[in-house]
């Protein structure tokens, strides 16, 4: 039988006898205290209780019960202790992290993954296993790597550039409203290709999903038939500058192109980790720092230390420079990040806008950027760097 869970290795010693277990001893380990932890089940990651106190119930759990049984949605086995998490994430055999699913309205089976609640559809890679989610990670990762990244970069800025223009002369910037929002969907969409304009809707679409706000399922399937469109058009008509997307479209399998559904479900892989994970990961650090301000006034203080900080590291990888042109936020360094979760506002000292790009609307395609950077540069003005 395979578990399905995902999950990190298995070269750590017992701390008690100091023997190394081997991978079925430990998976053995494992099943004998979810047996023992049978009767324990008060343990619901969706529910209000949680929501409140989770670093409490988490920090009880690994104290008195670290492998649980878990009752609520559907029932399921809770890891909390570091080498169990990281003994299942590198044991793929006898932990699988794709699964045929039973839906309730649904006839037979579907293919799905992991996730707790399950999704009615699989989230691409992420809930396959190998040799398939190897292959496919081999398509992808040339244009996620720490070099594409970088040569990104210009095209990151624009875009921060444009999200502060349109707050810059107000003087006030609802951090993730006006920033961590629109940034990572423009960001994912402008990377792939896909429309500017659907940022709104793409990033409401997905950040409800998660919420399992009322109605999602049903934008969750306009969204799925809106990248199917596009990809069906992609794959007639590629675009001069290829994208993951465009990748994805030519890459085979045993000979034959992947299937329409496979890139469909890639790209929404793609667009949900590149807009919801990414917002509520800007949003959650910008709200630790937050409410430690010695933390964030040593960050601007040595500058150096970002890169090694948690819970930026991730948004620093992604996005490589957030700070912009100097005279678009006067100094970067000393807006304070006040206020809770939902309303972080920023104070700058207001001043004009760039002038980089038209006002209104959406920024340009990249092309056209490339065209506004090469006059701007031509006329040496501000922000003509070359991509």
């Amino acid at each position: 039988m395979k578990v399905s869970l995902m999950g990190l290795g298995d070269q750590v010693r017992d701390p008690v006898t100091g023997n190394r277990e081997d991978a079925a001893q430990r998976h053995r380990a494992m099943v004998e205290a979810a047996v023992v932890a049978d009767e324990t089940g008060e343990f619901d990651h969706h529910s209000a209780d949680f929501a409140a106190g989770w670093r409490g119930q988490y920090r009880d759990i690994r104290a008195t019960c670290p492998v649980m049984r878990v009752d609520a949605q559907g029932g399921f086995v809770l890891l909390t202790r570091y080498e169990d998490i990281k003994h299942v994430l590198l044991a793929p055999k006898e932990f699988a992290s794709g699964r045929d699913l039973e839906l309730d309205g649904v006839p037979g089976t579907v293919t799905g993954g992991v996730t707790v609640p399950a999704n009615p559809f699989r989230m691409g890679m992420m809930e396959m296993d190998a040799p398939e989610s190897v292959r496919l990670r081999k398509i992808l990762l040339p244009w996620f790597s720490a070099r594409a990244v970088e040569l990104n970069a210009v095209y990151l800025r624009d875009l921060v550039t444009w999200c502060l223009d349109r707050v810059i002369e107000s003087g006030r910037c609802d951090v993730v409203n006006d920033l961590a929002n629109p940034l990572p969907a423009l960001a994912t969409l402008d990377l792939m290709g896909l429309p500017l304009e659907n940022w709104e809707r793409y990033a409401r679409v997905l950040h409800g999903a998660v919420y399992r706000e009322k109605g999602s399922a049903r934008e969750l399937a306009w969204l799925q038939g809106d990248l199917r469109a596009i990809v069906t058009e992609r794959r007639v008509s590629p675009p001069a500058v290829p994208t993951p997307v465009d990748a994805l479209l030519a890459a085979e399998a045993d000979g034959v192109p992947l299937p329409t559904d496979l890139v469909v479900e890639l790209v929404y892989m793609l667009l949900s980790g590149g807009i919801d994970i990414s917002t509520a990961l800007i949003a959650h650090g910008l709200r630790y720092l937050s409410g430690h301000p010695e933390l964030a006034a040593e960050l601007r203080g040595q500058p150096d230390l970002v890169p090694g900080a948690i819970l930026l590291t991730e948004v620093l990888t992604r996005m490589p420079d957030l700070r912009v042109d100097e005279d678009a936020v006067r100094p970067y360094e000393t807006i304070p990040l006040v206020g809770g979760f939902r309303a972080m506002p920023a104070t700058f000292t207001p001043g004009p806008k760039t002038g980089r790009f038209p006002a209104g609307g959406l920024p340009p395609a990249r092309g056209e950027r490339d065209r506004l950077r090469a006059a701007q540069a031509a006329a040496g003005e501000p922000g003509g760097e070359s991509a």
